[in-house]
């Protein structure tokens, strides 16, 4: 892992993260034979949250109901004649793991399904904060953080939503250097709302946005030499 770069960025909810990751791996693609573009490659610890919340929300109740009833026989058969489709909602981490992780995970995806759409929103916000959440509580602290980092391929590679302890944890032992995002939360609120997002007070008090000032004085604390605090109100990270 050392000789892989990491990019990590991280702020508040609007504060510009992905917008400034975008700009710096197109800085990177102008370099020429010097950086090949293709050496560059986006992470996002909250990547396989979305993957599996929207993959859910098109799955049939009945299947999951299957897959928590069924009795230790007949959840083999399962896993061997369904094993893409089960690696696909179940995650490979719990796929060949205990059968109690197995039915923690089921049961936890159950729960997002029962949850309800936020009608006009391609982001569902609040499901995804669910599971992200119940899945480090539930299953491992560094559930979602583990299975980003293994797709670390790049010789730089960029993290944009860098939020949580544990993360942070995770990149301070590898080779990273991070982007800390100082934005008012007006200013997010105004970019947020611009976007048709929604911008409560229930957003912003968020765990995965309270830890974002303990993760920035982690940081700090812990690797001084290896992190820069920038403006977020520069108009360049709007949008």
């Amino acid at each position: 892992m050392q000789s892989k770069k990491f990019i990590a960025i991280s702020g508040g909810i609007g504060s510009g993260k992905s917008t400034l990751k975008d700009l710096l791996m197109a800085q990177l693609s102008l370099r020429g034979s010097q950086i090949r573009y293709s050496q560059t490659k986006a992470l996002n610890f909250a990547g396989p949250v979305k993957e599996i919340e929207g993959f859910v929300k098109e799955l049939p109740e009945e299947l999951l109901c299957t897959l928590s009833c069924v009795n230790e026989a007949f959840d083999n058969y399962l896993r061997w004649t369904y094993s893409d489709l089960i690696e696909k909602v179940l995650g490979p981490y719990c796929l060949y793991r205990p059968r109690d992780l197995w039915s923690k995970w089921v049961q936890l995806l159950k729960e997002l399904n029962e949850m309800p759409l936020e009608p006009n929103q391609s982001k569902q916000r609040a499901r995804l904060q669910f599971l992200g959440n119940e899945a480090r509580e539930r299953i491992a602290h560094d559930f979602w953080a583990g299975q980003a980092m293994v797709k670390a391929i790049g010789d730089y590679n960029f993290i944009d939503d860098l939020r949580y302890l544990n993360e942070a944890e995770i990149l301070l032992a590898a080779n990273t250097y991070f982007i800390l995002i100082d934005t008012p939360k007006e200013v997010r609120r105004q970019r947020i709302e611009s976007l048709g997002g929604v911008a409560t007070e229930e957003v912003f008090n968020h765990d995965s946005e309270t830890q974002v000032e303990r993760v920035r004085e982690h940081i700090v604390h812990h690797h001084s030499s290896h992190y820069i605090v920038i403006d977020g109100q520069d108009p360049n990270f709007e949008g």
